[in-house]
């Protein structure tokens, strides 16, 4: 984690590994390091396009009607 304008953030490396063998060490040890469960594999451009999209889905936080502050605006949701 780190602190910026008094908001804790929480980030996380998930590596991609392009070519290889499933699982790879070192991919392995980048994930677990950087805080995530697994690496994330691809043997082709579009399993890349998949694998980096899945990064970004995860880290787009947005917010959802259950009283908390999901996308980090300082402010709880409001459900209507």
């Amino acid at each position: 984690t780190t602190d910026v304008d008094n908001r804790r953030y929480r980030i996380e490396t998930r590596p991609i590994g392009f070519g290889v063998p499933v699982p790879t060490a070192s991919i392995e040890s980048i994930a677990q390091a950087g805080g995530g469960n697994a690496g994330l594999y691809a043997q082709n451009e579009a399993e890349l396009q998949a694998a980096i999209s899945s990064i970004l889905d995860d880290a787009i936080k947005t917010e959802r009607c259950n009283g908390l502050d999901d996308d980090c605006d300082g402010s709880a949701d409001c459900c209507r």
